[in-house]
């Protein structure tokens, strides 16, 4: 009988040891995977930060861009204003002089 005892004190203290053991594997396995997840989502909050300021630089690019092409089209177009008005004056000129001769004939 005191054999029978002492092996059901053994199988009890065997069985919360194990599981013991077992949740304490579990929660350092559990600690690990949240480590992991966390870094993870460090690299993920990262990834994105960097991502926002490529996207912003990117704006700023496209912005100064269309500046430069409204500047580049507002500058041809005063130009082709400018020669516009020159081929106005010219044209005004030419009228007068020729206003003026043939006022002379007549």
């Amino acid at each position: 009988m005191h054999s029978v005892g002492q092996h059901d004190v053994g199988d009890g203290s065997n069985g919360q040891s194990s599981g013991y053991h077992s949740s304490a594997e579990d929660g350092s396995s559990l600690q690990q995977q949240l480590s992991a997840v966390e870094v993870e989502n460090q690299l993920l909050r990262n990834e994105v930060a960097s991502l926002n300021q490529e996207m912003q630089s990117v704006m700023r690019r496209t912005q100064s861009s269309n500046e430069g092409l409204v500047c580049s089209m507002l500058s041809e177009a005063h130009c082709g204003l400018v020669a516009r008005e020159r081929t106005l004056i010219e044209s005004s000129n030419l009228v007068n002089r020729l206003y003026c001769s043939v006022s002379h004939i007549f």
